[in-house]
């Protein structure tokens, strides 16, 4: 979430540019729920098409870091640590600086403790992906990203603990699906299934890289075979559901939105399929349209979003959840032009953090003890020797 400008030679703009796209969609689902919905305007648009964030997000951030498996295969062990580092920041630091940017939506400090952020989640992709990227295939990943999706399903449907710190449990790593509702938290992007999505986008960047750097017609068709894919299985699974709900069998999974494409906490497979499939056509689109003379500067601000997506990320979340909830903005007929501005104040913050290369700062030290337990699991040698 926060690799820096510096890096861009041997990484793919579209990917960053994606990452960018994802960012605005980020914002647009926090300007509909501070700013539509207190207003009692219609937001059910604006957090429907927005939806397509985190899939997008966490499939394409897995895909940058399958890509660094193969372009960078001979340092991946410095890849690994640097990874960890900014897992780390974004678990420390980045949350607490989130959380208090979390404090005037949520109503004070402990009620904003209830809540898990999609930063938690991507904090612990950078802390296990690396290693197992390292030390599995992408057929293997594949596999474990499945699997892992199943399980947190499985146990959504039929895990029902009984204590206090078993639903904890079951709320932060598989999601607050159970019908007693959530225990602890308000908001939890459950870690497990956002684990395995994440995998899962490792895999395509896998094969990503493996194609020449300078054949962008078959990088965009690989792109779009994997978007029309995802589309195809979320379309399915949606009519499954369709099918079962008439025959009057499966109730618990479709009382749990299993089968609908607007699940998203915890992630359902017709969500991730449907709103994934979207985001892997817009990488489709911008593999495809990077020789186009239209709109580069566009593209290049897409870009400054992608590679600064964790300044851009709390820097949005003081301007929707801090300064409009504290400003109680009332509604005016001027209000995409409101939205525009707050854009704006986000851009120009990564912006301006993009030309300092301060990314970089975004980092902890790995502890001497992780750092050998990550050389173990990943199979790598500790950077350095």
């Amino acid at each position: 979430m926060v690799e820096s400008a510096a890096t861009t030679g041997s990484r793919v703009a579209a990917i960053d540019a994606s990452r960018g796209a994802a960012m605005l969609f980020v914002c647009l689902s926090h300007f509909a729920e501070v700013y539509l919905r207190r207003n009692a305007m219609p937001a059910d648009w604006a957090i429907g098409l927005s939806m397509v964030a985190s899939p997008t997000f966490m499939l394409v951030s897995g895909c940058l870091l399958g890509f660094f498996s193969v372009t960078r295969r001979e340092r991946f062990a410095a890849t690994v640590l640097s990874y960890a580092g900014r897992g780390l920041f974004l678990l420390t630091v980045g949350r607490l600086i989130i959380l208090v940017a979390h404090v005037a939506l949520a109503g004070g400090v402990w009620r904003a403790l209830h809540w898990a952020f999609i930063t938690d989640a991507i904090g612990v992709c950078l802390l296990v992906g690396p290693a197992i990227v390292a030390r599995a295939s992408a057929g293997a990943r594949a596999v474990a990203a499945a699997v892992l999706f199943g399980l947190s399903w499985f146990f959504v449907l039929v895990w029902r603990p009984t204590s206090p710190l078993g639903r904890v449990i079951e709320e932060t790593l598989y999601g607050p699906n159970g019908p007693y509702g959530t225990h602890w938290y308000a908001d939890v992007f459950p870690l497990v299934p956002w684990v395995a999505i994440f995998l899962l986008g490792t895999c395509f960047g896998d094969r990503l890289a493996r194609l020449p750097a300078g054949d962008r017609p078959a990088r965009t068709a690989l792109a779009a075979r994997w978007s029309g894919a995802f589309l195809l299985c979320g379309a399915a699974t949606w009519l499954a559901g369709r099918g079962l709900a008439r025959a009057g069998v499966a109730r618990v999974a479709l009382n749990h939105g299993f089968f609908s494409p607007f699940r998203k906490l915890p992630p359902s497979p017709a969500y991730v399929a449907v709103y994934g499939g979207i985001g892997l056509a817009i990488l489709a689109f911008l593999l495809w349209s990077e020789p186009w003379a239209v709109l580069p500067r566009l593209r290049s601000a897409l870009e400054v979003l992608g590679r600064n997506s964790l300044v851009a990320f709390m820097t949005g979340y003081f301007v929707y959840f801090t300064a409009l909830v504290v400003a109680d903005v009332g509604y005016t007929p001027l209000w995409p032009a409101l939205f525009v501005v707050t854009v704006a104040v986000v851009f120009l913050v990564a912006l301006a953090w993009d030309r300092t290369g301060w990314n970089r700062h975004l980092t902890l030290k790995v502890p001497l003890a992780m750092r050998h337990a990550l050389a173990r699991v990943s199979g790598l040698r500790p950077a350095g020797r």
